[in-house]
């Protein structure tokens, strides 16, 4: 899913997580300065398994989050 957050007075899409009543923003769970910017979350599976896409260093691409 994706989600529009306010960016001093610019709109910008991020990708996140609905779950037990509150949303959590995907960018938050993978390392500061990675160079992405996960901008929508499309699907889950049943090992919880995240795929969507976003940003890196600029460029659109695909993502793969996989839990530890």
């Amino acid at each position: 899913m994706s989600s529009i957050p306010s960016n001093n007075g610019y709109l910008a899409y991020h990708a996140f997580v609905y779950e037990g009543g509150s949303m959590t923003d995907l960018n938050s769970l993978i390392p500061a300065g990675s160079g992405w910017v996960l901008r929508s979350a499309t699907g889950v599976n049943d090992a919880g398994e995240i795929v969507g896409y976003g940003t890196y260093q600029g460029q659109l691409s695909g993502f793969l989050l996989t839990p530890r």
